[in-house]
C-alpha cells in the first residue's frame, strides 16, 4: 500500500507543479494585460496626447510669430515693392481637433487636479488671440501702408511697435514651456514602475506629482485666478 501511494504521489506531483506553473503564468499574463491597459489609458491616450496638443499650439504660435517678423522685414526693406502674398499666406490656425477632451480627462484623473487642463486652455486662447493680432492687426496695418494709406506714425516707429508687441507675445509663449516640462516630470514619474489599475489610483498622492501640480499653479497663478473667477 505504501508503495502504491508513493507511486501515485510520484505521478501526481508533476501535474501539481504544472498546474501551479499554469496559474502563475495566467497571473503574469493578466498583470501584463492590465499594465498595458494602464499605460495606454494614462500615457499614450493621456500624458503623451496632452503633450502633443500643447506642442501643436506652441508650434502654431512660433510659425505665425516668425512669419510676422518676415513681413515686417520685407515691408521695412521694400515698402510697396514687398511681396503682397506674404500678407495672405504662411499663417497657421490652431486645429481645434488638437484640443482634445479625453487626454485632459486622463491627465486630470491621473494627477488629481484640473490645473493642467486649465493651463492648456489658457494656451489655446492665447494662441488664438495672437493669431488674430498677427493676421488682422499687423498685416492690416502693413496692407494699409503699402496701398498708400496715411500712417498715424512714421514707418519705422510703426514697425518698431509691432516688433515690440510681437516680442512680448513670444515671451508669454515661452512661459507655456513650463506646462510641457511639468507633463514630462509627471511622465517620468509614471514610467518608474509598472502601475496597475489599483496602484494608479494612488499615483496622484506621490510627492513628485503634487510638486508638479504646485509648480504649475504657482507659475500661472495670476492667469488662473482670472480664468477661474
Amino acid at each position: 500500500m505504501y508503495q502504491l501511494l508513493k507511486d501515485i504521489g510520484s505521478a501526481v506531483a508533476p501535474l501539481g507543479l504544472a498546474f501551479v506553473a499554469y496559474l502563475l503564468g495566467l497571473r503574469a499574463y493578466h498583470l501584463q494585460r492590465e499594465y498595458e491597459l494602464v499605460r495606454r489609458r494614462y500615457l499614450d491616450e493621456g500624458l503623451d496626447a496632452f503633450a502633443a496638443d500643447v506642442e501643436h499650439a506652441l508650434g502654431v504660435f512660433k510659425n505665425n510669430w516668425q512669419h510676422s517678423l518676415t513681413i515686417l522685414k520685407h515691408y521695412r526693406e521694400m515698402d510697396r515693392g514687398m511681396r503682397k502674398e506674404l500678407l495672405d499666406t504662411g499663417f497657421l490656425d490652431v486645429q481645434m481637433s488638437q484640443f482634445r477632451v479625453r487626454p485632459n480627462y486622463r491627465v486630470e484623473t491621473l494627477v488629481g487636479d484640473r490645473v493642467f487642463w486649465n493651463v492648456q486652455q489658457l494656451l489655446f486662447a492665447f494662441v488664438g488671440t495672437t493669431t488674430a493680432f498677427f493676421k488682422e492687426d499687423l498685416c492690416g496695418a502693413v496692407r494699409y501702408a503699402i496701398n498708400d494709406g496715411q500712417l498715424k506714425a512714421p514707418k519705422q516707429e510703426m514697425i518698431d511697435e509691432y516688433v515690440r508687441v510681437s516680442e512680448e507675445h513670444l515671451a508669454t509663449a515661452n512661459r507655456y514651456h513650463i506646462l510641457l516640462a511639468e507633463v514630462q516630470a509627471v511622465t517620468a514619474e509614471f514610467e518608474k514602475e509598472r502601475l496597475t489599475l489599483s496602484t494608479v489610483q494612488q499615483f496622484k498622492d506621490r510627492k513628485a506629482v503634487k510638486d508638479s501640480v504646485s509648480r504649475l499653479k504657482e507659475a500661472f497663478a495670476e492667469k488662473l485666478a482670472k480664468y477661474e473667477a
